[in-house]
């Protein structure tokens, strides 16, 4: 990883420099001098920096929670309930003007 890829990959997750370094264990002044320079990391920066990056990437292979899951059922058959109330409402007002022409 250069300097360029550490930069636009920090900014892609939309960190500032000191939030990777926060995140990293890396000195900021470290991070800004690759950046800075281009040049790539030592490996121990290089594999500090890589854990950082993986760990703010959510896992493709990581399962929802059973109470993630449960929850956004719940949300859904809310919203389900209230987009029928809506349409009874709309079917209400629409008979009603009619009514009235």
């Amino acid at each position: 990883m250069t300097g360029d890829a550490l930069r636009e990959q920090r900014e892609a997750i939309g960190w500032t420099v000191s939030e990777l370094a926060r995140r990293s264990g890396v000195a900021y002044r470290t991070i800004r001098r690759l950046e800075d320079a281009g040049l790539p990391p030592r490996q121990g920066t290089a594999e500090r920096l890589a854990a950082a990056f993986d760990a703010a990437r959510p896992s493709a292979r990581q399962a929802p929670s059973a109470e993630l899951v449960a929850a956004l059922r719940d949300q859904v058959r809310a919203m389900d309930r209230m987009l029928a109330q809506l349409e009874s409402f709309s079917r209400g007002n629409e008979a009603a003007a009619a009514a009235v022409r």
